[in-house]
């Protein structure tokens, strides 16, 4: 039986594991991610998580500046694929594009569709506090994630997880589940359309999105925390320099302005967080107790 022909379309981690999952079961011909980035102090440039994959799995790599340029459409067309696989890619695939696979242009999205429509699905599910989330696959149209959907997994969220716990959580579905649901649409699968009166929407995040504002309630502020664990991070200022808080809990007590450092946590709207993780710019990872030892003058220090 002649294998599903598909180029897979992908540049953050996420995607890796559905990669890996269907060059089992299919013929990935070409993988298409973004181009090697400056990163880490010496701007060296780095691959992405996705052209590592394709390295590791032997499956040829195209980086194009733009997937929708002619040279683009021309090297995607002349591959004669079935289907066209998308997961955090990063770009918007033009119509020309859309239209070239036998089958379908198909998007793994980590959200139920119609809620997070956009680029930062995990951590708005984090943000508001949601009880679940998943997966959509859908087929793709000129519109932002508004395609018709195949099929969506759910997966509960729990109070320990992060924005990292989960994206990993939801790679795994995506390679578990996505290569069954291909085969049911090679064998005609129909989609269904999106209520368009449910769409939510959530943007790119950016390292300012990081910022703690302590006049917050507290759940609010450790959501931030969890979904913003591992990029970009949550901080404050103390002293001129940025300091990040990685981890944090509830602590019982309330008192004080917002942003009062006490020996027990930090003031917010409604109550006290609990760092419990901490990193000075240019310091390591250290704990409240040890943070204290070698700042005593944080405590009673009014936070930015």
């Amino acid at each position: 039986m002649k294998k599903i022909k598909i180029i897979f379309v992908g540049t953050d981690a996420i995607g890796s594991e559905l990669l890996r999952s269907l060059s089992r079961l299919f013929d990935v011909s070409l993988v298409v991610t973004g181009q090697d980035k400056p990163a880490g102090r010496k701007l060296q440039l780095q691959p992405s998580p996705i052209k590592l994959t394709a390295e590791e799995l032997n499956i040829e790599v195209f980086q194009p500046i733009d997937i929708n340029a002619d040279l683009s459409v021309r090297r995607l067309a002349n591959l004669n694929s079935d289907m066209l696989v998308v997961m955090a890619y990063g770009q918007i695939l033009s119509p020309t594009i859309l239209s070239i696979p036998k089958m379908a242009c198909l998007n793994v999205h980590a959200s139920l569709l119609p809620k997070y429509r956009g680029a930062s699905p995990i951590q708005a599910a984090l943000l508001n506090l949601d009880k679940k989330t998943g997966i959509s696959l859908m087929k793709m149209v000129s519109k932002m994630d508004a395609g018709p959907v195949y099929r969506q997994f759910e997966i509960p969220i729990a109070p320990s997880d992060t924005g990292q716990t989960l994206t990993g959580q939801l790679a795994k579905l995506s390679a578990k589940e996505i290569p069954k649901v291909l085969l049911e649409v090679e064998s005609g699968l129909a989609p269904v359309p999106q209520d368009e009166s449910k769409a939510t929407y959530c943007g790119k995040i950016s390292k300012a999105d990081g910022q703690i504002n302590w006049k917050r309630p507290v759940k609010e502020i450790l959501a931030q925390i969890r979904a913003f664990d591992p990029w970009p991070g949550t901080y404050t200022f103390f002293e001129g320099k940025r300091l990040k808080i990685l981890a944090a809990g509830l602590h019982e007590g309330t008192g004080g302005d917002p942003g009062l450092v006490k020996r027990d946590g930090i003031v917010c709207q409604d109550g006290i967080i609990e760092p419990l993780e901490l990193q000075i710019e240019g310091g390591t990872v250290q704990s409240l107790h040890d943070f204290i030892n070698g700042h005593p003058d944080f405590i009673g220090s009014r936070l930015n």
